[in-house]
């Protein structure tokens, strides 16, 4: 029987490792790399306002898969570009310089559309979550997953919502499994963005 538990910082490896080899690669966070994820997801375990939950096949198994449930994102974020300070603008510049992070995808990120723009309540969101497993069933847990931690965003918000890369084939069974129904799509820099919505209503 499947397992929720609370991540700490011995997962954060193991996520970073799966969230550069999973995520595209021309998502933002892929291209900042592992320093901005480590800093990403410790932050968000360490944050009261903010859920980080994994799921296993059983107790004392391996991670399946992850999701985190921010009930604050704008806050969330930030409080992630005050803790990095100057060094997030040293990795954007080494990134650049080492064009590992491309010029155009920056521009995007800072004045790309809004991807909350149909959002009822943007700051109850689920952002990085994806699977550590490589099996089939590791999807399925994923959607189990990420239906849990919506519901208990909800909790206290009357929608949360979400955003997937189209391009990946399985994003929209995963969503689809989980409750959550397409309010927008958003025409990026070679990608298609889905949004998502989950209401407590579910």
């Amino acid at each position: 029987m499947s397992e929720y538990f609370e991540l700490d910082e011995s997962h954060v490896g193991v996520i970073v490792a799966a969230h550069m080899e999973t995520w595209q690669k021309d998502t933002l966070s892929v291209q900042l790399g592992p320093t901005f994820l480590n800093a990403f997801y410790k932050l968000a375990i360490a944050d009261e306002q903010t859920l980080a939950l994994g799921i296993r096949k059983k107790t004392k198994s391996p991670t399946s898969a992850w999701c985190l449930g921010f009930r604050q994102y704008n806050s969330f974020n930030a409080k992630l570009k005050s803790q990095m300070g100057l060094g997030l603008h040293i990795l954007v510049a080494k990134k650049m310089l080492s064009r590992a992070l491309s010029l155009s995808h920056l521009i995007e990120a800072i004045f790309g559309e809004d991807q909350a723009r149909a959002v009822q309540f943007p700051e109850s969101h689920l952002g990085a979550f994806g699977c550590v497993g490589k099996e089939f069933d590791d999807v399925l847990l994923l959607a189990k997953l990420i239906k849990f931690t919506a519901t208990e965003i909800c909790k206290s918000s009357p929608a949360c919502w979400a955003v997937t890369n189209e391009n990946n084939k399985g994003a929209k069974m995963v969503m689809t499994r989980a409750n959550f129904n397409r309010i927008d799509t958003i025409l990026a820099k070679n990608r298609t963005l889905g949004i998502y919505e989950f209401s407590a209503a579910h």
